[in-house]
């Protein structure tokens, strides 16, 4: 077993006779954004992973930690104390490795390479303390209390060489700077400072992504960082421009143009980098790993340098994906190789939801849809539903484990359509300028894009430029600089989308679909059927497949409002009004050590605080709205929706939805291609 022990996007996984098993971030159990947990703490992801790999904590051979935003010797890591796993009474073997080496052996073990570079590029790693050796003898400029920003390793077979590591001072990797833009010490820090100066959070990087290209570079990289020998100096030039507090949507054309020059400056960073590593290895393979390796624009920069003839970026490059390094660490120590193992070409870690699938959706929790069974015809109606412009959410197989739907969690459109963009965005919440995904048959992608060979996305880790004649065919998911976040799927490796997908363009000629993530904004990407349909009523879609049984709403008119919602008991220990709402934080007591801690729960902005302080048990939604629309006129039916999803998803509230009921469609069910044993060729 692995364990991701971050202060965001904390994970666990298995891995069982050299093979990925099953992986997993307690976002998507506990509902949750970004949820972290300690070594020590009980979580939601161990008996998640135990129960679907089918074993016992005494089965496990070993367990391997890697830390982030602790040290390893805090108690708070030590997983002894760990009440779910009790390593000492079942004599289970366990370790902690550094969070970079974990970064780098995720993207190793999954490559299927036997030699290779790897660079690692994140915010802030593990201090020099909890370094190994090898490590610590190639540190760049070494700080008192340092920890790693930036690594480069060079691995053969199970060997891991560090070729050259960078810390930040003394722990910093964001230095406030009163009301004004942050100070930054690391390449993620100094994305992030951006983040945070545009849109108030850190860790939305994905945003300032998006934000780039309707900018231009007004900043020299220079002006963010410059090199020095084997070091990296950071600089405040582009701090001190912006001394103020104003957020997005306010100072749009200096936001653009912030956003546009920290990306040509990270862009400048990594392929640097990259250049020193090659170099130092002579290799032609590249491994990358870190939050920084999520840059879809850099990652096709690096595609197009032509510096490697082999690249391999693992769907889960953030803190998430850590946990698989662990876990692939020690299977090597248990057995003293590294076994040949194939690329990793689908990310779908999660456990299956198709047994007795009706039954739980029966569930007295969810109300208000008409189930029609898995039959024959399922995929040819999503297709021709989507032809129509109607917005579909997806649940096949299990869930994924990166941050992107890939296919497994996904909300599906027609990408023809002018106002699908729009749409989406508004149903989802999300910032008019953002960008949405198509996902398109592999080997239909030269047709319709343009990008430096392999024409291979499967993790929607690229960006390729749309081709001319396509951009006013599928105007849904091309952005402002006529490029696309690609993700292309292979029969072979998700045979139900790739013939929805087929399907989908024998009706319309276009043999791709817009793809974006199947959540709220706000909360995480679903997880299991229950989640799906809620997400659905709230979003608004038009229906919805769940392995096969297309749900749809009932023909009662009846809404999220006519629920009575509840508060549900969590030890909170505070909340703390912040810059963008409100700060949930709770006790996080340990049954065996008695140590106890504080873990970030949740932030809500202050619409949902003051929806969380106005339920009572007694109220159902029509009447809270007109309670809250006392004070805010802002807030209507769909937006209090959202927000009873949003959360109900967070385990803040339960729903009572005793007056409602789920129809069964009459349909006799018939066995069809999505729950027919797959073929050898298909497996």
């Amino acid at each position: 077993m692995g364990i991701s022990a971050s202060h965001h996007n904390a994970s666990v996984c298995i891995v069982r006779d050299g093979e990925l098993c099953v992986a997993i971030q307690e976002e998507r159990l506990s509902g949750q954004k970004r949820r972290g947990f300690a070594a020590a703490d009980s979580n939601l992801s161990v008996p998640y992973c135990l129960e679907t790999a089918g074993i016992a904590p005494a089965d496990l051979d070993m367990i391997v930690v890697s830390t982030a935003g602790f040290t390893a010797d805090n108690p708070r890591n030590d997983l002894r104390l760990n009440a779910q796993l009790c390593p000492i009474v079942h004599s289970t073997p366990h370790l902690t490795i550094p969070h970079h080496l974990a970064h780098a052996i995720s993207s190793y073990a999954l490559s299927g390479f036997n030699e290779a570079a790897i660079l690692v590029v994140d915010g802030l790693g593990s201090p020099f303390r909890d370094l190994t050796a090898d490590e610590k003898a190639q540190v760049a400029r070494s700080f008192p209390d340092g920890w790693e920003h930036t690594s480069l390793y060079h691995a053969r077979g199970r060997s891991l060489r560090c070729l050259e590591k960078h810390l930040t001072p003394d722990r910093q990797w964001l230095k406030a700077n009163g009301t004004g833009m942050s100070s930054f010490f690391s390449f993620g820090a100094m994305y992030s400072a951006v983040a945070t100066q545009i849109f108030g959070d850190p860790l939305e990087a994905g945003k300032v992504m998006g934000l780039a290209p309707f900018g231009r570079s007004t900043y020299e990289p220079n002006a963010f960082f410059f090199p020095s020998g084997r070091e990296f100096v950071f600089r405040d030039e582009v701090t001190q421009a912006f001394r103020h507090p104003e957020r997005w949507p306010n100072r749009q054309d200096d936001y653009k143009n912030l956003a546009a020059s920290v990306q040509a400056a990270l862009g400048d960073a990594v392929l640097d980098l990259a250049t020193r590593l090659q170099k130092l290895t002579g290799s032609t393979r590249f491994c990358y790993a870190g939050g920084v390796a999520l840059n879809c624009t850099i990652n096709e920069a690096l595609h197009g340098s032509r510096q490697f003839s082999e690249i391999f970026i693992p769907p889960a490059a953030e803190d998430s994906g850590v946990a698989i390094g662990a876990a692939y660490f020690g299977l090597w120590e248990l057995t003293g190789e590294k076994a040949e193992t194939p690329r990793l070409s689908s990310d779908t870690t999660g456990k299956r939801y198709s047994h007795n699938l009706l039954s739980q959706l029966a569930s007295p929790q969810i109300f208000n849809v008409v189930i029609k069974p898995n039959r024959s015809d399922t995929l040819q109606e999503a297709a021709e539903r989507l032809a129509t412009g109607q917005v579909c959410g997806w649940l096949e197989g299990g869930s994924e484990f990166g941050p992107r739907s890939l296919g497994k969690r996904s909300i599906f459109a027609d990408p023809r359509g002018p106002s699908m963009k729009a749409k989406l965005n508004t149903l989802k919440g999300r910032e008019a300028f953002r960008p949405l995904a198509p996902i398109v048959l592999l080997e239909k992608a030269s047709e319709w894009f343009e990008a430096e060979p392999p024409l291979s996305s499967p993790f929607m880790l690229r960006n390729w430029r749309v081709k001319p004649e396509a951009v006013r065919t599928i105007p849904a998911v091309v952005h402002v600089d006529n490029t696309a976040r690609v993700q292309t799927v292979s029969r072979l490796d998700s045979p139900v989308v790739w013939d929805l997908l087929t399907r989908f363009e024998s009706l319309t000629g276009i043999p791709l679909l817009v793809n974006t993530s199947f959540n709220i904004a706000g909360e995480p990407i679903v997880e299991d059927p229950e989640d799906a349909i809620w997400s659905f009523l709230g979003l608004h879609l038009d229906f919805l497949v769940i392995e096969g049984a297309i749900v749809t709403r009932s023909g009662t008119e009846t809404s999220i409002l006519d629920t009575i919602p509840s508060l549900t008991r969590i030890n909170v220990l505070s909340i703390a009004r912040g810059e963008n709402g409100y700060h949930l934080v709770e006790t996080m007591p340990n049954s065996a050590s008695g140590i106890g801690g504080q873990s970030s729960l949740c932030r809500l902005s202050d619409h949902q605080m003051e929806i969380l302080r106005l339920i009572d048990g007694k109220m159902d939604g029509w009447a809270l709205l007109e309670t809250i629309r006392t004070n805010s006129k802002r807030m209507n039916s769909e937006l209090l929706e959202k927000a009873i999803v949003l959360l109900r998803r967070q385990r803040l509230i339960s729903l009572d939805v005793a007056s409602f009921s789920v129809n069964e469609a009459k349909d006799t069910p018939a066995e069809t291609s999505l729950n027919r044993p797959y073929t050898d060729a298909e497996q």
